[in-house]
């Protein structure tokens, strides 16, 4: 089996496709090469989210950092589509995004929710900033010592 990995500035590789999409990745973009990667049945599946080996992980702490995995990959997409949408010039196609982006919105606003849910603290905070008028870094300063 065959990974194709891009480097980043700082020298780190990251999978960005499959073998399939190999040579069209590597005519676009010169920092693109492959490594073979043999993978057994043993062998565990690496994901950023996880910064302690994931085994020994509990199961809820492994579903809060694919949430909050989650929630960061939705604001990437809204930040995307964003851009997108500043520069089409297509009517049909810039509402197509617009909906889009209004999606991944909800989906960050449901993945919010769920980790608001689990964490008392970070909802007490977050119901001294969100949706109130006035200055968004006093309130926040105000929310913060309120929790402590």
């Amino acid at each position: 089996m065959y990974g194709v990995f891009e480097t980043a500035m700082h020298g780190a590789m990251k999978c960005v496709a499959s073998p399939r999409t190999a040579s069209k990745l590597r005519a676009s973009s010169p920092s693109v090469f492959v490594l073979p990667f043999y993978r057994t049945a043993s062998t565990p599946m690496g994901f950023d989210q996880y910064h302690e080996p994931a085994n020994e992980l509990p199961e809820k702490t492994r579903t809060f950092a694919r949430m909050i995995t989650s929630l960061t990959e939705e604001a990437e997409a809204i930040g995307w589509y964003e851009q997108r949408v500043a520069l089409e010039k297509d009517a049909q196609a810039k509402a197509i995004m617009k909906n889009a982006q209004h999606e991944e919105m909800k989906h960050f606003g449901m993945d919010l929710e769920f980790l608001l849910r689990q964490k008392k603290q970070w909802r007490e905070v977050l119901q001294g900033i969100l949706f109130k008028a006035g200055d968004i870094v006093a309130h926040g300063d105000e929310a913060e010592e309120a929790s402590e």
